[in-house]
């Protein structure tokens, strides 16, 4: 999923990266804001109700090992979520160079990292190496762009405050019920609405502004 919406910004970011940088960041902040947002809502259900979804597709034997690996694996999702546009917008820059070398390092380090986890821990160690992998190349991503932390930490500081307020509304529902259909409907609801309260934007206002960018998506670039 965090792919195939990246797809969608990619024409306009190379046509924005090839003559107007701001433009370019302005939208590279958007994509990562709306992908993160996406992630988050993935991950928080998955990682939380972790042996709930291992129980329910594979049976309770599976549970034990299997449903931590989950529980760490899920933040996979998120992690992709901030690394493809990070990555998009070297690409778009015309630094692709750069995204290269991090993604030939990660290669690297998460070769060692699973071979020595794997071996060690089993699932739970290859679980947290394939996390370990993941944020190495956000962190690489990152200092590859000249303005990669000009991006990445607003976005991050208020998908933490999302992230808060999303696991008290859901706490607050679980003293209620432990319905775990329930609990998973207030990350999908609470966290799109957290999100447009935080940036102030009426629900009006945030549908005329996507349909406004998927219009200059589908333009063609010159």
């Amino acid at each position: 999923i965090p792919g195939t919406v990246a797809s969608a910004f990619y024409p306009e970011l190379f046509r924005r990266g090839g003559s107007d940088v701001e433009a370019h960041h302005r939208l590279s902040s958007l994509q990562l804001r709306l992908m993160s947002v996406i992630g988050l809502m993935m991950t928080l259900p998955l990682s939380l109700y972790a042996r709930w979804w291992v129980s329910t597709l594979f049976g309770t034997e599976w549970v034990a090992e299997s449903g931590q690996a989950l529980r760490i694996v899920a933040w996979l999702v998120l992690l992709q979520s901030f690394n493809f546009p990070m990555a998009d917008a070297l690409t778009t820059l015309n630094l692709q160079h750069r995204r290269v070398y991090v993604s030939v390092t990660a290669l690297l380090l998460g070769t060692v990292l699973y071979l020595g986890l794997s071996s060690r821990y089993g699932v739970i160690g290859a679980a947290w190496a394939a996390f370990s992998t993941e944020l190495f190349m956000l962190i690489g991503f990152t200092i590859a762009n000249p303005r990669g932390f000009v991006t990445l930490i607003p976005n991050v500081a208020k998908l933490l405050r999302t992230t808060i307020l999303g696991l008290t509304a859901w706490w607050l529902c679980a003293q209620l019920t432990q319905s775990v259909w329930l609990g998973m409907l207030v990350f999908i609801i609470c966290i799109p609405l957290i999100e447009m309260a935080q940036t102030k934007i009426p629900p009006a206002t945030l549908g005329q502004t996507l349909k406004r960018h998927i219009k200059m998506m589908k333009r063609p670039s010159i």
